[in-house]
């Protein structure tokens, strides 16, 4: 039984990650699916004040609630208390996926089809709410780094190096 545990700025990668390990039959599971749900039953309340409301580990508390397969992939995790909480109840390993901040402000962009106008505006919405979450503490708490700034197919192999089904 393992659970991966990806984190990263936005356009690092991380949904890239988790749905190729779907595909190779891990269960995958979204932080911002469980978040918007969060501010759907608190329509008054921001992601943060819901967290002080409620715990900041509550997002993880939901997803294990969930969990029910021995192989596991989290994308989307910005707070170290929901690394923490995951990695006491599953054996666990999380991965940093490291990205130039220009280069996920471009994928972003794409993504998103230019909803950021500017990369000030880009770091201001996007990038500083993350930090402001704890996503650097939980850098800290990576197991693993891994470099996304090359083309798809390495970034797979990454992926794929360092997450072994057979664990």
């Amino acid at each position: 039984m393992i659970t991966y545990i990806i984190i990263g700025l936005g356009g690092s990668g991380k949904t890239t990650a988790r749905k190729h390990l779907e595909s190779l039959g891990f269960r995958g599971f979204e932080a911002s699916k469980y978040a918007k749900c969060l501010m759907r039953a608190n329509p008054d309340l921001n992601i943060s004040e819901i967290l002080r409301q409620y715990g900041r580990d509550i997002i993880a508390k939901k997803m294990l609630a969930e969990m029910d397969n021995p192989l596991c992939v989290i994308s989307g995790f910005r707070t170290p208390e929901e690394i923490i909480y995951i990695k006491k109840e599953r054996p666990s390993r999380v991965i940093f996926l490291e990205t130039d901040i220009k280069t996920c402000y471009s994928r972003v962009q794409r993504r998103d089809d230019g909803r950021f106008l500017s990369f000030s505006e880009f770091l201001e919405k996007k990038i500083n709410p993350d930090f402001d979450l704890g996503l650097m503490q939980a850098k800290g708490m990576a197991d693993l780094i891994v470099e996304n700034s090359g083309n798809m197919e390495e970034f797979i192999r990454s992926i794929e190096s360092v997450c072994k089904v057979d664990e």
